[in-house]
């Protein structure tokens, strides 16, 4: 949290999951460049730990759909049967142009660019 005077301004936050750590990091990197606060998780699993019942839930998820353990498909379908999850706006992550799956809103192509993430974001994050 940020102070502007009187106002306390709360950042916004995005999870990013994925199990290749050098683009998750990169992605996080350039998203707390850009002000946001960032999670990290290296598969559905370990993001679902992090998301405990009563813990705030992120602005945005950024998900890749192939991962071990817990993949992208059971990741949404264990988030979305969550109601305080439920609402958070998910993007997939994608190593091919796919349509967006249901339980996502826009899928993004890998590797990503900079200002196509960043755009992306900003009209999901209000």
């Amino acid at each position: 949290m940020a102070s502007d005077g009187n106002q306390i301004i709360q950042r916004r936050t995005i999870m990013v999951i994925d199990d290749e750590p050098d683009p998750r990091t990169i992605l996080a990197d350039l998203l707390e460049l850009n002000g946001y606060a960032v999670m990290q998780a290296g598969n559905g699993s370990e993001a679902l730990a992090q998301l405990k019942l009563g813990s705030p839930a992120p602005s945005l998820i950024l998900l890749d759909m192939a991962m071990p353990v817990l993949d992208g498909k059971g990741f949404m379908r264990r988030a979305r049967s969550r109601s305080w999850l439920a609402r958070v706006p998910i993007v997939l992550m994608a190593e091919v142009d796919q349509p967006p799956p249901a339980g996502t809103v826009e899928v993004l192509k890998k590797p990503i660019a900079g200002n196509t993430l960043l755009k992306c974001v900003s009209r999901l994050v209000t």
